[in-house]
């Protein structure tokens, strides 16, 4: 019998007669044995956390890891212990933690292996502790504490103490005498110096007197000692109180008293209310705020729609109309613009020259310019205004900006004439004349409504007050007193007409009869509701029957989406030519591209048994079957079990009744 210390474990690679392969990845036990027990098995899952201990080694030797000290604690407390990392990582929850017990330091070998990504090993000092996890490649710790230059670690079992110096000595001394030599008495610059540097007594170097020629050379001498400022080439005594200008523009001292060019101030001096001359109006645009698409200063803008609302953009080449301004700064997309909307703005010109007074519309050959369309007010597109002053092609000149869409006037080339008027189109001279109008004066007086029933008056007609006006047959108008038949008399309505019941109704054409009329303007199936029964009639030949076991015929078309076809019933007419079809099987009305039948069978016998001509009617019949096969499909006829075979020479002819229904 078969050991259970002895086993292999893998995967069946193959199996074949006699022979089992397998790709063993773990073994149990030694030697060579003829004796097996075969069994399902599965790698032995990681121990979990809850059940974690400690793994206390000693002060003997260094340690290994193994797969089943995964979520223990192991404790190092040997002097220059090393705790050694699987070569190869148990798995991807294998995980331990480590703490070293002992004064010397532990070193945790990564075994060829990397540690958070790098090739070094993690040293622990005493009472240190760290965690350790794989991804099954390589492993990841949480890193201990380090101490770092003039940092003393003190570990303990109850935790680590960090200490720093008491005081920094190293390579300070000459700076901490130089900071005492500043605290204590400090040597400074004299007044209105200032110095560049401190030696290592504290006291100020390279004492350096201040210079006020960095005001642009018009300041001259020191703080300390000028009497005189210079400011724009004019000289002011240092004991100027007030300062004023001359007539070049150079500032002078200025008294308190005195006449001539220097300011004159009282005491209290009283300000008058200035009088202000008659402002010039007009001179500057009207504006409004847009939010950009893109918009460039002294070009036109047109209104785009971004995100639902309206942005100011430059105008294209092709733009006729549509224009709402002139952008008055450069502006990204996203950002506010003024657009001047009226009065006095700069406009950038095409290649065109300007003259002062020519009207302005939309360059056709520069984005967003203007253009100069000459002194005649344009017949069409939009004037965007008038020039106010001469200047270059390609320059920037002002224009009277228009508010609002001001269009060009447009020419009359033709007028032209509709009944009852004739004489029509006139282009250049011509007459106009109305054959059936009234053409002589006509005497109507108030309250007269003029009601007709056959075209206009040929003659004059002198109404009178509460008269009306009739025609006869030949379309002549004359007065009447009564109204006609059917008039109301208190607010002239027309009452409902009473038809009566007509005997019978005859439908006829140009010549009488239904006829061809009927035919030409007959109803078509779609004209027809979807429930009404309509008819379908398709002959097959010869061919066709010997075909359709594997080419099904069609026999009414697909009816549109969400419809479905019932079959009524249909007329199977056999028109044998003399000899019967051979072989065949059962034919079937099915729906397109499903086994499911849309009416009842025929026997193949049909074809093959009658050397006459015969016919068949069968009933429409549809079983309980899932909608989506049959939605908008076509009904085909074909014959189920076998091919007919040559033999026969005659047609089939095949007439269904049906309607459409809508599905739900």
């Amino acid at each position: 019998a078969a050991s259970g210390a002895n086993y292999m474990e893998g995967l069946v690679t193959a199996y074949s007669g006699t022979t089992l392969t397998i790709n063993v990845d773990t073994v149990g036990g030694s030697g060579t044995l003829a004796d097996w027990n075969i069994n399902l098995a599965g790698n032995v899952g990681l121990t979990g956390e809850s059940s974690a201990g400690v793994n206390a080694q000693g002060v003997g030797s260094d340690y290994t890891a193994l797969s089943t000290d995964s979520g223990t604690l192991i404790t190092m407390n040997g002097p220059s212990r090393t705790l050694t990392l699987p070569a190869s990582p148990p798995g991807v929850k294998w995980n331990i933690s480590v703490e070293n017990l002992n004064a010397s330091a532990l070193t945790i070998s990564r075994n060829g292996l990397t540690i958070n990504g790098a090739a070094s090993n993690v040293t622990l000092q005493q009472f240190q502790y760290t965690r350790i996890w794989t991804d099954g490649s390589n492993y990841f710790v949480a890193v201990p504490i380090v101490a770092g230059s003039n940092v003393t670690l003190t570990s303990a079992a109850n935790g680590i103490t960090v200490s720093l110096p008491a005081s920094i000595t190293s390579a300070t001394s000459g700076n901490a005498a130089t900071a005492t030599a500043l605290a204590a008495a400090p040597t400074n610059c004299a007044a209105g110096s200032y110095p560049t540097g401190i030696n290592a007594s504290g006291t100020a170097q390279n004492c350096t007197a201040v210079n006020t020629a960095a005001a642009g050379g018009d300041l001259t001498g020191t703080v300390a000692s000028a009497t005189v400022a210079k400011i724009n080439g004019g000289s002011v005594p240092v004991s100027a109180t007030v300062l004023a200008t001359n007539g070049g523009g150079q500032p002078v001292a200025a008294t308190t008293s005195g006449t001539g060019t220097s300011v004159v101030l009282a005491t209290s001096p009283t300000i008058t209310t200035p009088s202000l001359s008659s402002p010039s109006l007009g001179t500057t645009a009207q504006t409004s705020t847009y939010t950009s698409n893109g918009s460039t200063v002294d070009l036109l803008q047109l209104l785009t729609t971004v995100s639902n609302a309206s942005r100011a953009a430059n105008a294209t080449a092709i733009t006729t109309s549509g224009v709402v301004g002139i952008a008055q700064s450069t502006a990204a997309a996203g950002n506010p613009v003024q657009i001047a909307i009226s009065g006095l703005v700069s406009c950038q010109f095409d290649s065109t020259a300007v003259t002062a007074g020519d009207y302005v519309q939309i360059s056709s050959a520069t984005a967003g310019n203007c253009h100069d369309a000459g002194a005649t007010l344009p017949a069409s597109g939009q004037i965007i205004g008038r020039a106010q002053a001469s200047g270059s092609a390609g320059t920037v000149q002002t224009i009277r900006l228009f508010d609002g869409h001001v269009v060009g006037a447009g020419t009359v080339t033709s007028v032209g004439t509709t009944a009852p008027l004739t004489g029509g189109p006139v282009t250049v001279t011509g007459s106009v004349s109305c054959p059936t109008c009234v053409t002589s004066v006509a005497s109507l007086t108030n309250n007269s409504p003029i009601v007709g029933a056959g075209g206009q008056a040929t003659s004059a007609v002198a109404v009178v007050n509460n008269s009306v006006l009739v025609t006869n047959g030949s379309g002549v108008l004359s007065e009447s007193t009564t109204l006609p038949s059917g008039l109301a008399a208190s607010n002239l309505a027309l009452t409902t007409p009473n038809l009566g019941t007509p005997s019978a109704v005859t439908l006829t054409n140009g010549t009488g009869l239904p006829g061809t009329g009927l035919t030409t303007n007959s109803v078509t199936s779609t004209q027809l509701a979807l429930q009404t029964i309509q008819y379908a009639s398709v002959t097959l030949t010869h061919a066709q029957v010997i075909a359709m076991f594997t080419t099904q015929v069609q026999i009414i078309p697909a009816q549109g989406a969400n419809t479905l076809t019932e079959v009524q019933s249909c007329m199977l007419e056999n028109v044998s030519s003399g000899a019967a079809y051979t072989a065949g099987g059962v034919i079937s009305l099915v729906y397109s591209g499903t086994a499911t039948v849309a009416a009842a069978t025929v026997a193949a016998s049909f074809l093959t048994t009658p050397t006459v001509k015969q016919a068949i009617i069968v009933a429409g019949a549809l079983a309980s079957t899932a909608i989506s096969t049959l939605s908008n499909t076509a009904v085909n006829i074909r014959n189920v079990t076998a091919a007919f075979a040559t033999g026969g020479t005659g047609t089939l002819v095949v007439n269904c009744a049906y309607r459409v229904h809508t599905l739900q």
